[in-house]
């Protein structure tokens, strides 16, 4: 599949390098990749031939002696920044002799912070079918490059979404019973004595303890729970998935006869008879704790679930931590480019919340939008950063230059303006930034930057 990382030119000419480091998860442990030499491009890229949206990747410049702090990781195929420096050009009209490549970057950088803290979900597209509910499948455009889906509303219900409430007990193996030494609501099981299993206090992924299984030969043997599970069953209008997530590591682990370390549910009828047992994927090898997951419809019949966390291979330790269950309201089974409805819903409007390798077009004419104008306000004489000004103020230069650019910035803030109010039809506005009308004393109370000439009189102000 490949992935691309871009990022900005050092603004210091003395770094010569880019080291690329890459790791399976987020907070994993990163490997040199490859060392690229910087070009005179104000942006830069890698292409990881192997690359995919599994992996992290950091970076590092380095002048052939001394190496810069690794930056922050950002996944394959996503950017870690909304807008680039030559859209925020065009959108300006301003050179490199106006506002230099390094202070671009910088108010690129600060509009996709400003944007990430006032705007829930910046990287998630919404899309609307109307009176769609009857078709089997939805497809949604571009499909090729949709990453997931996280919400569905058939007819104003949600029935796509990954609930709160904990179901499990002791999902994070932290808590034992007190009297016997032994831990909370989880035992094992094994078939012979090719397994040894432990409440490891050493290789915990969080907390205090972890659970593991050590194999010699290949036997079923697995942690489950010992506390009942409720679960709902399917009705005509209820489809009730759960998913069952667990972090695990695995160290030499090999298959042999069994599959390797994976979580499975059983799931049981009222009269505690076994109605079906769903497995997930397997790992082998050796892995750092990644968050592996299951996700399965309860099955008809079904009253309560256990969860299991297995290892059926002939050798070698898996390790399982920080355990969840929970009920998933699902709308059908999804791919990466559509979702299957589990039953029709004639005449219903339909909304779907998604995210794709690229950029939200919302979201990315928001940033280039906001850096442009604030590159504008910059060179016109405004504030620093251009985010807070009185347009009147601006016009301290009466040439035709100065009069096109500030006629950029009043259109700018209109589009910018229109952008904000969509969101917050959308509910996409946090709710304690979705007023825009701030006093001189709510502006201070929110930590923002006050022009020197603003006294108590309401402002226009735009956080965004």
């Amino acid at each position: 599949m490949g992935a691309t990382i871009w990022f900005f030119k050092p603004a210091s000419t003395t770094w010569t390098y880019v080291k690329i480091y890459r790791s399976s998860t987020a907070t994993g442990t990163y490997t040199l990749l490859a060392t690229q030499a910087l070009t005179t491009s104000d942006e830069q890229s890698y292409y990881d031939s192997d690359g995919s949206t599994s992996y992290w990747y950091k970076i590092s410049f380095w002048d052939g002696v001394n190496e810069s702090s690794l930056s922050d990781p950002v996944r394959g195929g996503d950017t870690e920044y909304y807008a680039s420096i030559s859209q925020v050009r065009s959108r300006s009209g301003l050179t490199s002799a106006d506002v230099s490549a390094s202070e671009m970057a910088d108010l690129i950088v600060y509009a996709t912070n400003l944007i990430n803290e006032y705007v829930i979900d910046p990287r998630w597209y919404w899309e609307y079918f109307r009176n769609e509910g009857d078709n089997r499948i939805l497809y949604m455009e571009d499909n090729s490059s949709i990453l997931e889906f996280k919400k569905v509303e058939i007819g104003g219900s949600n029935v796509f979404e990954f609930a709160t409430n904990e179901l499990m007990d002791n999902p994070e193996f932290d808590e034992g019973n007190d009297s016997e030494g032994t831990i909370k609501n989880w035992s094992y099981l094994a078939g012979t004595s090719y397994s040894t299993f432990t409440w490891d206090n050493a290789d915990q992924f969080k907390g205090n303890r972890c659970v593991n299984i050590l194999k010699t030969d290949a036997e079923s043997a697995y942690w489950n729970t010992t506390d009942n599970i409720d679960v709902e069953e399917p009705t005509d209008y209820f489809f009730p998935y759960y998913k069952f997530t667990c972090y695990v590591k695995t160290a030499s682990v090999t298959a042999g006869s069994g599959s390797g370390a994976y979580l499975q549910i059983a799931w049981y009828s009222s009269t505690d008879t076994l109605v079906k047992t769903d497995s997930g994927t397997a790992v082998t090898g050796g892995q750092d704790y990644t968050l592996t997951t299951l996700t399965k419809p309860a099955p008809y019949n079904a009253a309560y679930a256990v969860a299991r966390c297995v290892h059926d291979g002939n050798g070698g330790t898996a390790y399982f931590d920080v355990c969840s269950f929970r009920l998933v309201k699902w709308a059908g089974d999804t791919d990466n480019d559509f979702i299957a409805l589990t039953k029709t819903y004639p005449h219903k409007s339909i909304c779907v919340k998604y995210r794709m390798h690229n950029i939200p077009g919302i979201t990315e004419n928001l940033a280039i939008d906001m850096a442009a104008r604030a590159a504008l306000v910059n060179v016109s004489g405004g504030t620093t950063t251009g985010f807070n000004y009185k347009l009147g103020r601006l016009s301290v230069n009466q040439g035709s230059a100065a009069t096109t650019r500030l006629k950029i910035v009043e259109h700018l803030s209109s589009t910018i303006d229109t952008a904000l109010e969509l969101l917050d039809k959308r509910g996409a506005l946090r709710d304690e930034y979705d007023d825009m009308e701030l006093t001189f004393n709510e502006r201070i109370s929110l930590g923002v930057e006050v022009p020197s000439y603003d006294n108590n009189d309401s402002v226009r102000y735009y956080p965004l």
